[in-house]
């Protein structure tokens, strides 16, 4: 299982950031570790702090690729 931390002004912000650098895995759980905190005005005083568990998908990919050579000979 790997896992990625991730800060941004908002949860759902740290957990869609850290979904995409995990490359948007099907499955995955999240640990808020700290809530964002804002001031009387609504600015962010300290972001929110996440970490995503997710399974490395393998993707298929055409491993076995296909390379054509053609040589031709002319004669002269």
């Amino acid at each position: 299982m790997k896992s990625l931390v991730e800060e941004a002004s908002s949860v759902s912000k740290a957990i869609e950031n850290a979904w995409k650098r995990a490359d948007q895995p099907t499955e995955f759980s999240v640990r808020i570790h700290e809530l964002p905190e804002k001031n009387m005005f609504g600015f962010s005083t300290k972001p929110a702090k996440i970490a995503l568990f997710f399974q490395e998908e393998y993707k298929k990919n055409n491993a076995h690729k296909t390379v054509s050579h053609t040589s031709s000979t002319n004669p002269i």
